[in-house]
C-alpha cells in the first residue's frame, strides 16, 4: 500500500494532460494508483511541441474556468438546483488541488473557511459539517435535521470521513511542502477527532471507520459506504497513527466481502455478526465508481 504524495507545479508547460485527467479527481488518482510503489501525483516531462503546449493551456484553463465559476473567497459552491451549497467533500478536493498548484494562498483560505465554519473553529471538537448554505427550504431538505445556524447560514451537524480522510491527507502533505507545522498540528487534531466519534468497535469485524457521527449504527446493523476508503490516504496517515493501520484493514476487508459478486455498492449493510444485508434497492452508482478508480 503506498501514498501518493504531491508535488507542487510551478510552470504550466511541465505536464501534459495533467487537467484533463483532474477535471475527474478519481481518475487521477486511480491512475497513480494502479503504478506500484511509491506513486506522485506529477506527469512526466512531455515533449516540446505546439499541440502539448496548447494541450497544456487548456489544462490550466479548464482548472481556471472550474474556480472561477465554483469559488468563491474559501468556498466551493455547488450551484446544482441553485442550492448554493458547500459540502467538505468539495473543499477536501479543491485543497488538494490548491497544494499541486502550489497555490498556498488559495489553500489556507480554503482551510481558514473549513475549519473556521464547516468546524466551527475545531477541528478536534466538532465534526466538519458535510454541508453548508444559505437557510433555505432546499438546503434544510439536503442536510436533514441535525444542523447548526450561522447568521443567514446553516451547516450540518454531521460529517462525512471520505472528506474528512482527504482534508487530513491535504493538511499532512502541506505541512511537508511548505515546511509549515500547523498544518500537521491541524490534521492530528482531525485524526483525534476521527477515532473518538467515528469508529465503530465490534469482536466480529474489528474497528470500522463509520461514513460519520451519526446514522451509520442501527440497532442490529451497520451501514458502511465503500468508497470512502482510498488505501494511499489511510497509509499517509498511518505514518503519523499507526492505528490507521489496524482501522484500513478492518474496514477494507468488509468492504471487499460486500463485493462477492464483482460490484460495489454505494451502500452496504451488515448485521452485527457481519453479515451482509442485501436489500433489494442496492445500487452501484457514482458513489461506487470511486471504488474501482
Amino acid at each position: 500500500m503506498s501514498y501518493i504524495r504531491i508535488n507542487t507545479f510551478k510552470s504550466r508547460h511541465r505536464y501534459s494532460g495533467l487537467f484533463r485527467k483532474a477535471a475527474l479527481l478519481p481518475a487521477l488518482l486511480g491512475t497513480a494508483l494502479m503504478t506500484s510503489g511509491p506513486v506522485c501525483a506529477e506527469v512526466q516531462q512531455p515533449e516540446t511541441s505546439d499541440s502539448v503546449m496548447q494541450d497544456n493551456i487548456l489544462q490550466w484553463n479548464l482548472w481556471n474556468t472550474f474556480v472561477r465559476n465554483n469559488y468563491s473567497d474559501g468556498r466551493i459552491i455547488d450551484h446544482w438546483e441553485n442550492r448554493e451549497i458547500t459540502t467538505s467533500e468539495g473543499q477536501s478536493y479543491a485543497m488538494f488541488f490548491a497544494l499541486v498548484m502550489n497555490d498556498r494562498q488559495m489553500f489556507d483560505k480554503l482551510l481558514e473557511f473549513t475549519e473556521t465554519r464547516l468546524a466551527r473553529g475545531s477541528f478536534e471538537n466538532n465534526p466538519v459539517s458535510w454541508v453548508y448554505g444559505p437557510d433555505t427550504p432546499a438546503v434544510r431538505k439536503v442536510a436533514g435535521e441535525k444542523i447548526t445556524q450561522d447568521g443567514n447560514f446553516i451547516a450540518s451537524t454531521n460529517n462525512a470521513t471520505d472528506a474528512d480522510l482527504w482534508i487530513i491527507y491535504d493538511l499532512l502533505e502541506a505541512s511537508r511542502l511548505f515546511n509549515e507545522p500547523s498544518y500537521k498540528n491541524k490534521a492530528l487534531q482531525l485524526i483525534s477527532f476521527l477515532k473518538k466519534n467515528c469508529l465503530y468497535h465490534s469482536n466480529v469485524m474489528g474497528t470500522l471507520m463509520l461514513p460519520g457521527m451519526y446514522g451509520f449504527v442501527h440497532d442490529d446493523y451497520i451501514t458502511l459506504n465503500p468508497s470512502y476508503y482510498p488505501s494511499f490516504i489511510f497509509e499517509r496517515i498511518s505514518k503519523e497513527d499507526p492505528d490507521f493501520k489496524i482501522i484500513f484493514n478492518h474496514t477494507i476487508s468488509m468492504v471487499l466481502k460486500s463485493a462477492g459478486q464483482g460490484w460495489f455498492a454505494d451502500w452496504v449493510d451488515f448485521d452485527l455478526n457481519g453479515h451482509q444485508i442485501i436489500r433489494t434497492d442496492t445500487v452501484g452508482s457514482w458513489d461506487a465508481l470511486r471504488v474501482y478508480l
